[in-house]
């Protein structure tokens, strides 16, 4: 089956670090991003903005693709099941294996899991008040079998100098004190009336989905 065997012995960790690039755990930003800005080196074309290519984007889908040209050289046959396999692995197993981590063997916040997808904050300006009113949910889910206690603060994503904080705003009233029963799944309904007088720029209402958060147990604190 294998007719080259040193292609692919070279194509299985090029597929592993293509994979690794991407892994999402403890917090939402990737570990190649995390080493690249360790080191210095910047993860997006502007990265006052963080747009443009995206760096550690752009290594993970190269490594990727050389893994799957080494897969279909170094075999005999069953050339598609093995890229197709491949593929999927890249694809899944990261949130696969954090996932299954978290089942296992993660205690505390780290055996949370937010769903940005499903998280959504609505304002509405009071103007005769001067109180902005926030309502959020939230959704988390502790996938251990014991309670967990943590508290969370919002974070807003900021791309350009003029853009006007909008999550954050809800910190105001925070931080927010939350607990998840063993194996629970909720949405969390995270409401405030905060006075913006003092804000040099506010919003007059609007909503966003998909933010960021901070959890924090003491000691340990996550980027989700």
């Amino acid at each position: 089956m294998i007719k080259k065997r040193g292609f692919f012995i070279l194509g299985v960790p090029f597929l592993l670090l293509s994979m690794l690039l991407n892994f999402q755990f403890p917090d939402v930003q990737p570990l190649g991003e995390k080493l690249l800005t360790k080191i210095g080196i910047p993860t997006h074309q502007n990265m006052e903005t963080k747009t443009g290519l995206h760096y550690v984007g752009v290594t993970s889908i190269a490594l990727l693709l050389a893994s799957l040209f080494l897969f279909n050289h170094s075999l005999a046959k069953y050339n598609g099941r093995v890229i197709f396999l491949a593929f999927l692995t890249a694809i899944f197993g990261p949130s696969l294996i954090i996932n299954s981590y978290q089942q296992t063997f993660a205690s505390g916040i780290y055996a949370i899991s937010y769903e940005r997808d499903a998280s959504e904050c609505r304002f509405e300006l009071n103007e005769e008040t001067n109180l902005l009113y926030g309502d959020c949910s939230v959704y988390l889910e502790n996938k251990s079998s014991k309670d967990v206690q943590f508290s969370l603060v919002f974070i807003d994503d900021i791309h350009f100098k003029d853009d006007i904080p909008l999550q954050s705003l809800m910190n105001e009233a925070g931080p927010y004190f939350l607990t998840l029963k063993g194996r629970q799944s909720k949405t969390f309904k995270i409401t405030a009336n905060i006075d913006v007088t003092s804000l040099p720029k506010y919003p007059a209402g609007g909503s966003s989905r998909g933010f960021n958060v901070i959890i924090t147990d003491g000691e340990r604190q996550r980027f989700l």
